[in-house]
């Protein structure tokens, strides 16, 4: 039986959002930040890297990003935890 504290997910997308988008959205920072922090472990040359980057991290929000517009900050957080990668 569900919770109506916790209602879950559907498609994906948490069911109830906070006030706040930034604080709704942390789960697909995290996923993106748990992925690169997996590939530092190992050696990747440049190559590798923007490879990596290109199909599999920008794949993560995709759905996300069709379906509600996120904040510039948002963004800018994911970008520069890209850049430092």
């Amino acid at each position: 039986m569900a919770s109506w504290e916790d209602p879950g997910r559907y498609l994906g997308l948490p069911a109830r959002w906070k006030r706040s988008k930034n604080k709704t959205l942390e789960w697909i920072q995290e996923k993106i930040l748990d992925k690169m922090q997996g590939w530092k472990e190992k050696l990747l040359n440049q190559v590798r890297k923007e490879v990596l980057i290109k199909t599999v991290i920008q794949a993560i929000p995709v759905y996300a990003i069709n379906v509600i517009k996120f904040p510039k900050s948002f963004c800018k957080i994911i970008e520069s935890a890209i850049a430092r990668f």
